[in-house]
């Protein structure tokens, strides 16, 4: 490890040493008990939401809220350009690591994959949240909700467009 814009470690090779020779063991059952990469989809991020405030429109208005974020700060393209030199410069310290035109290459074509990321899936990973926010409800009220919530989520599920984690 290095400290950026330098190649002069920041931890001397006798504290790594000594750092992996006391992770050797838990290293090695990773390995075993968790061998290679896993061939299933995992979701980016998780979103808990109040059971009884998720609605058909949910994942509209949530697709609605991040691309009004994106545009009160500069649209998609200047954030995807602002992400990819901020990267470069963390990854190779200051200085022109690429052209202007390869970052607009670059922010171009991460700005069209996002864009389409949040019109078609919003939410990766959606948790109908029963307890907090959801307030102190009598059983009944409780129940009516789960009940619904089933009925909007099955809905999705049928147009296709539920959250797939």
């Amino acid at each position: 490890m290095s400290t950026p814009g330098s190649h002069e470690p920041v931890i001397g090779s006798e504290v790594m040493s000594g750092v992996e020779r006391t992770l050797e063991a838990t290293d090695r059952l990773l390995r075993t008990s968790y061998p290679g990469e896993r061939d299933v989809r995992q979701a980016v991020h998780t979103v808990y939401v109040p059971a009884h405030s998720w609605s058909d429109d949910s994942l509209a208005q949530w697709s609605q809220s991040a691309v009004a974020a994106v545009e009160e700060h500069g649209g998609m393209r200047q954030l995807a350009e602002a992400v990819i030199r901020d990267q470069r410069h963390e990854s190779f310290g200051p200085g022109p690591s690429q052209t202007a035109a390869d970052v607009a290459e670059e922010a171009e074509a991460l700005a069209a994959a996002v864009e389409h990321k949040l019109s078609t899936e919003p939410i990766e990973d959606l948790r109908l949240d029963f307890e907090d926010g959801f307030g102190e409800l009598p059983d009944a009220d409780e129940d009516r909700w789960a009940v619904e919530a089933a009925r909007v989520i099955s809905r999705a599920l049928q147009r296709g467009d539920a959250p797939r984690g």
